[in-house]
């Protein structure tokens, strides 16, 4: 009889635990425009190496990274290096490039991306603290741990890389989340006194 009471309270936490993934999905494909401000921080070795604060701003896929004097733009396939200091624009051509998305945490910034992690992984595992939910997943070469309020704002992604002493953490601070269409687009007429290198 206690086993069958074990498999049913496992079965039913399960089934609650998927429930609220389900619930943080929703949440943010729901979303149109997304703003935060961010740090991201990356350790060697667990000792910090480099802090480096930014604004994000996503728009479905499509996402503007600030930090310091660079914007970087991922817009209809194209990813876009923009340094006002240089005076510079750099297009690359996503199609030329795929290993970008994997390989750069300019792509792991964006909040919204891990919504198809979740749909296609089948090792995620849910936990919840007193103030947190914590949904962890692991794909080929990285470890994630998530964490959201229970609000489902995002609170930080921790991304581990296997046999690597390199780790990044991305803390999310000033989120809003916007219900109106915006587009974030580069429009080229703005850089004609900039040196363009396309990809």
């Amino acid at each position: 009889m206690l086993k069958i009471v074990l498999v049913i309270s496992f079965l039913f936490s399960g089934s609650l635990n998927q429930n609220k993934i389900d619930l943080i999905i929703n949440h943010y494909s729901k979303i149109n425009f997304l703003e935060s401000d961010f740090e991201l921080v990356t350790y060697q070795s667990k000792k910090e190496k480099f802090r480096n604060k930014g604004v994000i701003q996503v728009e479905k896929s499509n996402f503007k990274i600030s930090i310091d004097d660079v914007v970087y733009v991922y817009h209809d396939n194209k990813f876009y290096t923009i340094s006002s200091t240089n005076k510079e624009l750099t297009i690359l051509n996503i199609e030329n490039n795929e290993g970008i998305t994997d390989k750069s945490i300019l792509f792991k910034i964006n909040p919204l991306s891990f919504l198809k992690k979740f749909r296609d992984n089948n090792n995620i595992v849910f936990e919840e603290t007193n103030n947190r939910y914590i949904i962890r997943y692991i794909l080929e070469q990285e470890k994630y741990n998530l964490f959201f309020e229970k609000n489902f704002d995002l609170a930080n992604i921790e991304i581990i890389y296997k046999n690597s002493e390199i780790s990044n953490k991305i803390f999310f601070s000033k989120t809003r989340n916007v219900n109106t269409e915006r587009n974030i687009k580069i429009d080229l007429n703005d850089y004609k006194d900039y040196y363009v290198n396309e990809l």
